[in-house]
Order: C-alpha cells, then structure tokens, then sequence
C-alpha cells in the first residue's frame, strides 16, 4: 500500500506547480507584448500610408492648379505680350503626368483639358 505524500513532498510539488505557473504566465506575458508591438507597428505604417495619400492628394491638386493656371493660352498670350515665339502645340493641350488619381483630380479641376 502506497503511503500518503508528506508535508515536504507536498510543498515540493506546490512549489513546482507555482514554478511552472510562472513561466507559463511569464511566456503569456511574453507573447502579449510582441503581439502588442506589431499592432502598434501595423497602426503607425497606416498612419503614414494615411498621410502619404493626403500630401499626394494635396501636391496633385496644387499642379492641377499651376497647370489651370499656366494654360497655353494664357502663356502664348504672355509670350506674345513679351515678343517671345508661342510654341508649336494644340491649344489646351498640356505635357504631364498620367495617372489615374492626377487624371481624376485634373479633370475635377480643369474640365476639357487634355494631358501627354
């Protein structure tokens, strides 16, 4: 027949079980923070995915303006003003860039104009 645990084996393996508690808690802890530092990472690279969008959104507006405001027939009537020779292209036809979002953001801004 077995005999019962003693009060020293008995604390024993009480004090293995909190042992084993705390690195188990310690290894939660652990995970938790990691967990934690990648959605702040996550958090901050769409904050500045958010900004980035909002400065493209701005510069695209601002030459949308610049290109409204130099439109051809203004500059051939300033050269024409100055003596200078107009260059050789259609009018309202300006060179610039292509994308989708400057094409919808130009065409918001100058409605007609057609941009290379």
């Amino acid at each position: 027949m077995a005999r019962p645990p003693t009060i020293a084996q008995s604390r024993a393996v009480a004090v293995k079980l909190a042992f084993v508690l705390a690195v188990c808690l310690a290894m939660g802890l652990g995970v938790l923070s990691a967990r934690q530092r990648r959605l702040a990472a996550a958090n901050e690279l769409a904050r500045l995915h958010d900004l980035i969008a909002e400065r493209q959104r701005v510069v695209l507006t601002l030459r949308a303006e610049i290109m409204h405001r130099a439109a051809l027939p203004r500059v051939r009537a300033a050269a024409a003003r100055a003596g200078l020779t107009a260059p050789a292209l259609a009018p309202n036809r300006v060179i610039g860039p292509a994308g989708p979002e400057f094409a919808r953001l130009r065409d918001a801004a100058v409605p007609g104009m057609v941009v290379e």
